[in-house]
């Protein structure tokens, strides 16, 4: 059976052949219920080959070129979910959630400009995009590594902190240093990273008398830094002794 538009819709009503009329009739479909959109655009929905036909193979020729991007999506999914084994348990929930959630709203706004004839803003979908993430810290119980580029991630997401519990103190105990040795324990921390920090040293005997202590406050440092500049400062205040640095 051969027809065209124009010959079932005229002048927006609907106008049926009795053969096709008789068939919907057989299949159950009483077509005077479907309403015709009067108001709403009409738009093409695939354009015929050189014979003026519809074929699959047309379609199959047409489609690949604007879904290329969306299937390459759908093959480096896995690929995109891998890379989050390397991560903090707590950042891997998150990049689980974007990747996910990212791939939904890709295929969304793809739909909706292809389909819809709506404008998609990039500032819009990546707004969207920082929501996903936002909704997936409320779901993940996970936690995060103590570190500077973990606090960095979720500083710039700003999404909340799941920092690693303390770890259990438990009682530890060092040797004397030999006869004519010293030794120095020098720690640095900072309050925040970066943050303002500070530096301590203790000097020690092989008798376990301490012979001295040094500490000094520190501008905005990191934790790394701030035990560098404990050694390096331990050092020379033994230095500054005569004393002769093993």
């Amino acid at each position: 059976m051969h027809a065209k538009v124009s010959s079932i819709i005229v002048e927006r009503r609907w106008v049926i052949p009795p053969n096709l009329q008789l068939l919907f009739h057989r299949l159950g479909v009483d077509i005077h219920t479907i309403k015709i959109n009067k108001n709403k655009a009409e738009r093409r929905v695939w354009k015929p080959d050189l014979m003026g036909k519809f074929s699959v193979k047309g379609a199959f020729e047409a489609i690949p070129k604007k879904v290329f991007l969306l299937n390459n999506l759908n093959k480096n999914l896995p690929s995109f979910l891998r890379a989050g084994n390397k991560m903090s348990p707590y950042l891997k929930d998150l990049w689980t959630g974007a990747v996910w959630g990212g791939s939904f709203l890709i295929r969304k706004a793809r739909n909706n400009c292809l389909y819809e004839g709506l404008n998609v803003s990039f500032a819009n979908e990546k707004r969207k995009w920082i929501n996903r993430i936002h909704e997936t810290v409320m779901l993940s119980t996970s936690l995060m590594h103590n570190s500077q580029s973990d606090l960095g991630i979720l500083r710039c997401l700003g999404v909340a902190v799941h920092s690693c519990k303390h770890p259990m103190v438990k009682s530890c105990y060092w040797e004397l240093p030999r006869i004519g040795e010293i030794k120095i324990n020098t720690d640095g921390d900072a309050k925040g990273n970066p943050g303002k920090g500070g530096i301590g040293c203790i000097f020690w005997d092989c008798n376990g008398c301490v012979l001295g202590t040094l500490s000094k406050g520190l501008g905005l440092v990191t934790n790394f830094m701030a035990e560098c500049e404990a050694i390096i400062h331990g050092v020379e205040h033994a230095a500054s002794f005569g004393w002769l640095i093993a």
